[in-house]
């Protein structure tokens, strides 16, 4: 007599291994949502009051991010929502401390040049005074030679932009990575506590 149900179906191999379907988001509770919610908004709020409207330019980026993906067909995601966020603020910094450097007197590059043509002068002048023997004022002689060579890359226009360049670009990003990075952390916050769900994460199918 065979003992098992009429009504069973056959386990195959390929259903076994098949991976389980994803279960669906878990929301959370009403408490967590409110307290999430309240102090995400009051921290954004607060970003936005002292920075006088700065703290804005974060979530204009992330919102560029997300209308990026969605041209594409995708749903921006955590790393794709503060990259844009960081990006924007690092645009607007850089663009601020162009416009600082256009109004100083004097273009900086030219006041850097000065002050590398000044520094080598200085030197040079207080080799020649150093009275000594001869075979010292060879090796002087030889290491004057290479400060010459060395101050011809250093000293010239195109090392100096490149100098002014990089340091721009790195005091840009690393402000705008401080200044954006709490804004869109609040902003993940606030979202968490409307959604009940942690925002810009990919939607899960139910089965």
């Amino acid at each position: 007599m065979n003992s098992s149900p009429p009504d069973s179906a056959p386990v195959t191999f390929q259903a076994f291994l098949a991976p389980p379907a994803p279960a669906g988001p878990r929301t959370a509770s009403t408490g967590v949502r409110v307290l999430a919610g309240g102090l995400g908004g009051l921290l954004l709020l607060g970003m936005v009051v002292v920075t006088f409207g700065g703290g804005l330019v974060p979530l204009l980026g992330i919102g560029v991010a997300a209308w990026v993906a969605s041209a594409r067909g995708r749903r921006t995601g955590l790393l794709g929502s503060w990259i844009g966020a960081t990006a924007s603020s690092t645009a607007v910094i850089l663009a601020s401390i162009l416009v600082v450097m256009q109004q100083m007197p004097g273009h900086p590059v030219d006041a850097m040049q000065r002050a590398t043509d000044s520094s080598y002068q200085a030197r040079q002048a207080a080799r020649r005074e150093n009275r000594s023997p001869k075979t010292v004022e060879e090796v002087l002689r030889g290491d004057s030679a290479s400060a010459a060579r060395v101050h011809t890359v250093v000293g010239s226009k195109p090392f100096m932009w490149w100098t002014l360049a990089m340091g721009c670009a790195i005091a840009s990003t690393f402000i705008g990575v401080l200044a954006a990075t709490p804004v869109w952390g609040a902003l993940v916050l606030f979202l968490y506590g409307v959604r009940g769900t942690m925002p810009f994460t990919p939607k899960l199918d139910a089965g």
